[in-house]
């Protein structure tokens, strides 16, 4: 599959080429203290054909075993099957995240399928203030926990930040208060958001609306939004200790999501919001103005909705995406990466 005349090289400390693959070799032939092996796995939803080493140093007595691959259009990857000091054997796998690749053929986008996740929020009241506290999970997120963790840091929480977006809504007044950024626990993936309470807006029967908006640490950011349609909502009520939490997917403005994900190949999905029913357009365009897609063309309920792409016709670039609805008008870059 990738078998070709050609040979990897790697330039040692000693300033002289050490051939680190053979792509001329056939599968079970020796090379270095192992053999040649080759196959494909999948990796970000996608298979990709490899050829590389299985070898085991008798000079390192660190580790059993260590694996090198070369994945054919997206590049190396190693694995190690450890056995220290005659402990249990352990398997320190490395994985692609994410990645982007520019090629003759042009932009690939890689990206694995794991996302953000959020437990319910709780909340608590100290003196003019309200604290809202939650977890952002997420399977890339490890932390040390070992009796050294002071020396190896607390770990990687993939979260980067988190932001809480809130208003008050009174009788028909709305009032937007300015974005909150919540802060981190050490070592762990508790966020807590502190809002000051307005002693104006937030009275027997008011409510305060709020959502929640992840960014994570890859190359190109992915963006979560909780609750993903509406808002969750608190009602102040002196009877049930002071806040009575609640669900709400009432909509008090228009909105149109980054598409996500973003960039994508071949589907992304596009969410928006509308206060009222209307007449609403959602439409794709190229770079040069032209029409490629039409997604939505119809009357449509007020609420949150949301529209699935698929540009599996299309060629990889920039595309716009326009929601017209009732006076409201934007619109939105996305990328196309196949």
């Amino acid at each position: 599959m990738m078998k070709t005349k050609k040979k990897l090289y790697r330039r040692s400390s000693a300033n002289y080429d050490v051939v680190m693959m053979d792509f001329s070799l056939e599968y079970g032939a020796a090379f270095g203290y192992g053999k040649i092996v080759g196959g494909s796995r999948t990796i970000c939803g996608q298979i990709f054909n490899y050829m590389g080493t299985t070898a085991k140093n008798p000079n390192d007595m660190d580790y059993n075993e260590s694996d090198e691959y070369y994945f054919e259009n997206l590049g190396y990857g190693e694995q190690y099957n450890m056995e220290l000091m005659n402990a249990a054997e352990m398997s320190d796998d490395t994985y692609l995240i994410q990645a982007i690749i520019n090629d003759t053929t042009g932009v690939k986008y890689y990206r694995d399928s794991d996302t953000t996740s959020i437990t319910t929020p709780t909340f608590s009241i100290i003196n003019d203030t309200m604290l809202i506290s939650f977890q952002i999970k997420h399977p890339k997120t490890a932390f040390n926990y070992g009796y050294d963790y002071l020396s190896r840091g607390e770990g990687v929480c993939f979260t980067d930040s988190v932001l809480v977006y809130s208003y008050y809504v009174k009788d028909n007044s709305i009032k937007a208060n300015s974005p909150v950024v919540a802060s981190r626990a050490f070592r762990t993936s508790n966020f807590t958001a502190k809002i000051k309470l307005d002693s104006i807006f937030f009275k027997e029967g008011d409510s305060l609306l709020f959502k929640i908006k992840t960014k994570d640490k890859g190359i190109i950011p992915e963006y979560e939004l909780f609750p993903s349609g509406g808002y969750y909502k608190l009602v102040f009520d002196t009877l049930i200790a002071g806040v009575n939490d609640k669900r709400t997917n009432s909509v008090y403005s228009y909105k149109l999501e980054q598409n996500y994900p973003n960039p994508f190949n071949p589907s992304t999905t596009i969410s928006y919001q509308m206060p009222k029913s209307s007449k609403v357009s959602l439409k794709i365009y190229n770079m040069l103005g032209q029409e490629v897609a039409t997604l939505v063309n119809a009357y449509m309920e007020a609420g949150a909705h949301s529209v699935t792409f698929n540009a599996g016709k299309l060629a990889s670039g920039v595309y716009l995406y326009k929601l017209d609805a009732g006076s409201f008008s934007l619109s939105r870059k996305m990328i196309l990466a196949k």
